[in-house]
């Protein structure tokens, strides 16, 4: 099966993805990376290596937190501006054009699984200890424009809309050890509920969660979940790999889309260079390592080097090696 494949690069991030040519359908995920300079939305084909500027802010500007729609359609991006704290939400399609663009100092947001709404709070800079003081939690319908307010969530931190039930979760500022951390909102009564889960990280099908916080030092910033008793099961994943997952690197482990319940974990060997009092500059990377853990069986079920860059819908992983896409199919649970 022959495939086109392309990225989408961001000056500050990078989405890729891959089209089959089968049957012409495109396929997007998103991952991100750091680069000085000006930032904007760069789409690069890579059959052909050209490319477009789709989407470029002003220099004193910053793009952060981009990621795609589930229905591969939109592209979502929080913007910043250096001379300012205020933060707006832009929502662009795949040309680059501007869909819609929420003023309001948004700080986080979630896709509905259908891709057609966004959830997002809202909320002031503040410089003692936390990230922002929360002022709202909203949904907006992409298509419409119409929004609704989610009342009575208290101080809210940080949001997700969950593909297994199609709520939306939501965790408030608070010790990692207080109770009444995560809370749902409900559709139907329009009130938000409190939970006994811990975490905001629900695989796929809603067996599992993590929860990952670089806040909680010195306790382990990832934590693995089961749904039906809220048992924790971080030992039983670390065991099963060999390899501490809160030191594998910069992100944690996460869910693989299209897939129950498969985690990704990743662990990164770094060439060093010349050291800097305690601290060392980092030349590259010397290798990487994956696992893909399935908690339900307690195993690895896959394990392979190079770095992931793109996740396809057709369980296919495209991976880097020495600077080739090369592709790792992801088995079944």
């Amino acid at each position: 099966m022959k495939r086109l494949f392309f990225y989408i690069l961001i000056l500050g991030g990078i989405i890729g993805g891959w089209s089959n040519k089968m049957n012409g359908e495109k396929i997007l995920t998103v991952n991100r990376f750091i680069k000085s300079g000006e930032q904007g939305i760069l789409k690069l084909d890579l059959s052909t290596m050209d490319s477009t500027l789709i989407f470029k802010v002003g220099k004193d500007s910053h793009v952060v937190n981009i990621s795609l729609s589930p229905n591969d359609t939109l592209i979502a991006a929080i913007v910043g501006s250096g001379t300012t704290t205020q933060k707006k939400l832009v929502i662009l399609n795949m040309m680059g054009k501007v869909k819609r663009d929420i003023n309001r100092d948004v700080r986080v947001y979630t896709w509905s699984p259908d891709g057609n709404k966004i959830a997002f709070i809202t909320g002031t800079y503040h410089e003692d200890g936390r990230p922002f003081i929360p002022t709202g939690v909203y949904i907006i319908d992409i298509i419409s424009g119409k929004e609704e307010e989610i009342k009575g969530s208290p101080d809210p931190r940080r949001i997700t809309w969950a593909k297994f039930d199609g709520n939306i979760y939501i965790e408030r500022f608070c010790s990692y050890r207080e109770k009444e951390r995560i809370f749902r909102y409900n559709f139907s009564t329009k009130t938000v509920e409190s939970t006994e889960y811990k975490g905001l990280g629900f695989s796929p099908d809603g067996k599992y969660y993590s929860h990952y916080d670089v806040e909680m030092f010195p306790s382990p910033p990832y934590r693995l979940y089961r749904t039906s008793d809220n048992k924790e099961i971080t030992s039983q994943l670390l065991n099963t790999i060999g390899e501490d997952i809160n030191y594998l690197g910069k992100f944690p482990p996460g869910w693989l889309k299209n897939t129950d319940h498969l985690l990704l974990c990743t662990k990164k060997e770094y060439e060093l260079g010349e050291k800097v009092g305690i601290f060392a500059i980092i030349k590259g990377v010397r290798s990487v390592t994956n696992w893909i853990y399935d908690p339900e069986k307690n195993r690895v079920i896959k394990q392979f080097n190079g770095e992931v860059k793109w996740v396809g819908k057709d369980r296919i992983l495209a991976v880097e090696r020495e600077g080739k896409i090369t592709f790792e199919e992801i088995p079944q649970e």
